[in-house]
């Protein structure tokens, strides 16, 4: 009797680890980066004259509707001579 339900507890000792196995590669996947947006456009002066140069860009850090928490951080982006980006 003792031999035919410690069997039994390794079965669920194995179908358990199975499950969970399977189951944290989904868990693991469903954590994502954020989607991106990708600003094409031309850049202008306020004489109407298309710019150059470096354009930087700075964000304070902020918590998304999600709950997600974004850190501040800064990009450059080098302007070309019509004003566009590079």
């Amino acid at each position: 009797m003792l031999h035919t339900s410690r069997r039994q507890w390794r079965l669920f000792r194995l179908a358990l680890f199975l499950v969970l196995a399977l189951a944290l590669p989904i868990v693991r996947t469903t954590a994502q980066t954020p989607t991106l947006t990708t600003v094409s456009d031309t850049v202008y002066r306020a004489d109407g004259s298309p710019a150059n140069g470096t354009l930087l860009i700075s964000w304070p850090a902020f918590t998304t509707a999600n709950a997600s928490t974004i850190a501040a951080g800064n990009k450059s982006v080098t302007l070309g001579t019509n004003g566009s980006l590079t």
